[in-house]
C-alpha cells in the first residue's frame, strides 16, 4: 500500500498555527506487513492509531520516498504523521473520516495547520476540531525558495510574541480574513495589501540568513513573501502570468544556494493506493 502526502505551507502571515496549504512536491510511503526495520515519526504515529482506539498494532515495513525539504518549514513531519495514520485507517477498514484523523494528527503535531492542509488539501483554516478548506483561484501563482540550510521549530517558536495589544490582535484578525479572500479570490492587490502579520513572522525573517537579499530581488509590486512555517523556506506569491525568471537568477547567486520549487496547490491532500 501507498500512501502521498503534500508538502503543506503553515501560517501564510497572520494565520499562525491555523492556516496551511497543499503544494504538488509530495513524499511517497510504502507500507507492507512485515518485521520494521526501525523506528520513525511515521511508525509512531502507526502505532499511535491503534493505541488510540485500543487495538493491536499490526507490525509493518515502511519505506519511502522523499521530495519534500526536511526542516524547512514545508510539512515534511506532517507527511510523516499522516501518512502513519492513513495507512492505520486503512488497515482498520477506514473507521475514521478524515476529520477524526485531523484529530489525532494534531494531537501528534501539537498544532493543526500542515497536517490539516496535508489531509484535506487546498488551503485549510484549523482550529481545535473545526476546519474550513478553501480552494484557491489559479489566478495566483507560488513558489517555494528553499535555502540549503534548516531551521529549528523549537528555535523558531522561541521568537513568537508571547502577548499582543489589541490593536495587534485586531490587525492579525484583519489580515488573515483578508489573505484567505484574496486567495479565494485571486486577488493579488488584496493580498498585498493585507495587514501584516504580528505574532511571529517579522522576528523569524530577521533569523533567516540572507532573507534582506531575497526581500530586495523580490521588492516589486508583482511579488509577496511570506514565511513558510517556521522557514528556512520563503513562500512567493504573484499573479500567475507574472515573470520572475530575472529575479531567480540573482537568486541563484546569493550563497546558500537557493532552490526555487515551482507549485501547484493540491487541492486534494493525502492520498492512499492499493490496500495491505
Amino acid at each position: 500500500m501507498l500512501v502521498r502526502v503534500p508538502a503543506t505551507s503553515a501560517n501564510i502571515g497572520p494565520g499562525y498555527d491555523s492556516f496551511g496549504m497543499a503544494f504538488n512536491i509530495y513524499n511517497e510511503f510504502e507500507f507492507k506487513l512485515g518485521k520494521l526495520k526501525e523506528s520513525s515519526l511515521i511508525s509512531k504515529s502507526f502505532k499511535f492509531y491503534f493505541k488510540k482506539l485500543g487495538l493491536d498494532c499490526p507490525e509493518v515495513d515502511i519505506s519511502g520516498v522523499s521530495e519534500v525539504p526536511r526542516s524547512r518549514g514545508l510539512g515534511s513531519s506532517a507527511t510523516c504523521i499522516v501518512a502513519g495514520l492513513m495507512a492505520a485507517n486503512e488497515y482498520n477498514g477506514s473507521k475514521l473520516d478524515k476529520y477524526e484523523l485531523l484529530k489525532l494528527a494534531t494531537e501528534l503535531e501539537g498544532h493543526p495547520d500542515n497536517v490539516a492542509a496535508a489531509i484535506f488539501g487546498g488551503h485549510t483554516i484549523a482550529f481545535g476540531d473545526t476546519v474550513v478548506k478553501v480552494e484557491v483561484s489559479e489566478k495566483l501563482k507560488f513558489y517555494a525558495l528553499v535555502p540549503n540550510f534548516e531551521m529549528s521549530t523549537e528555535v523558531s517558536r522561541t521568537l513568537v510574541a508571547k502577548t499582543l495589544s489589541t490593536s495587534e490582535a485586531v490587525q492579525n484578525i484583519a489580515g488573515a480574513a483578508m489573505i484567505t479572500n484574496a486567495l479565494r479570490l485571486g486577488d493579488f492587490e488584496l493580498l498585498k495589501s493585507a495587514p501584516e502579520d504580528t505574532i511571529h513572522q517579522q522576528k523569524r525573517f530577521e533569523n533567516i540568513d540572507e532573507y534582506e537579499s531575497v526581500k530586495e530581488i523580490f521588492n516589486g509590486e508583482n511579488s509577496k513573501l511570506f514565511l513558510s512555517g517556521s522557514g528556512s523556506t520563503i513562500l512567493l506569491v504573484g499573479k500567475a502570468e507574472t515573470d520572475f525568471s530575472k529575479e531567480f537568477k540573482k537568486l541563484s547567486k546569493l550563497k546558500n544556494n537557493w532552490k526555487v520549487f515551482d507549485c501547484e496547490v493540491d487541492n486534494e491532500g493525502a492520498k492512499v493506493y492499493g490496500t495491505f
